[in-house]
C-alpha cells in the first residue's frame, strides 16, 4: 500500500506524463511540481523506473480488483462483459491522464521490465474477456464457432480507439455513454 505521499506522487507522474511526455518525466520536474526537492522523491521512490512499474501494478491490480468482482456477480457472461467494459471506461474518466501512460506502450518499448508489465496488463484483460466468451459458449448463449480471439481483438482495439478518440477530443462526449452503444454493437457481433 503506498503512503499519501507516494499518491501523490504518482498522481503528478501521471500528469507529467500526459502533458510532456515520457521524456519530461524527470526526478526534477516531479520534484517541481510537488514542491519539494528531488533527494525527497528518493525517498520514496528509487528511480523514474520505480515510480513507472508503480503505476503500471496500480492499474493492473485495479484490473484484478474488477475481474474479481465481477467474477463474483451472479449477472449473466453478457452483462458481466458490459460491467467489465464500462468498469475500464470508468476508471479513464476519473483519471483521463491515465490514458496518455496506458495506451502508449510505445514509451515502455525501450524498458523490459516495463513492457514485460504492459505485456501482462494486457494478457490479462484478454483473460477475462476470453473467459466470459468461454462461459457463453459452455451456456449455449453464441455459437461455439465463435472465434474468441478474433473478438478479444475486437473488444479490446474498439475500446482503445474510442478511449482515444475521446481523449483527444478534448472530451467532448459521454465516454461511458458512447462505451454503450459501442459495446451492444460489438455483442451484436456473437448473437447466433
Amino acid at each position: 500500500m503506498l503512503s499519501p505521499r507516494q499518491e501523490e506522487i504518482i498522481e503528478k507522474a501521471i500528469l507529467i506524463i500526459d502533458e510532456k511526455g515520457i521524456q519530461g518525466l524527470t526526478i526534477k520536474n516531479i520534484a517541481k511540481a510537488i514542491h519539494t526537492s528531488e533527494p525527497a522523491i528518493y525517498r520514496h521512490f528509487d528511480s523514474k523506473l520505480d515510480i513507472l512499474c508503480t503505476i503500471l501494478n496500480g492499474f493492473r491490480e485495479n484490473i484484478s480488483q474488477n475481474a474479481y468482482l465481477i467474477s463474483q456477480n451472479t449477472a449473466n457472461p453478457f452483462d458481466k462483459m458490459q460491467l467489465f467494459y464500462e468498469n475500464i471506461l470508468n476508471r479513464f474518466v476519473k483519471n483521463p491522464s491515465l490514458i496518455s501512460v496506458i495506451f502508449s506502450e510505445e514509451i515502455f518499448q525501450n524498458e523490459a521490465e516495463l513492457a514485460e508489465k504492459v505485456m501482462d496488463i494486457q494478457q490479462l484483460n484478454e483473460q477475462i474477456v476470453k473467459d466470459l466468451l468461454a462461459n457463453l459458449i459452455q451456456t449455449k448463449q453464441i455459437s461455439e464457432d465463435t472465434d474468441i480471439e478474433t473478438f478479444s481483438l475486437l473488444f479490446f482495439g474498439s475500446l482503445r480507439h474510442l478511449v482515444r478518440k475521446w481523449k483527444f477530443g478534448g472530451h467532448k462526449f459521454d465516454l461511458v455513454e458512447k462505451g454503450r452503444i459501442l459495446f451492444t454493437a460489438i455483442i451484436q457481433t456473437l448473437e447466433k
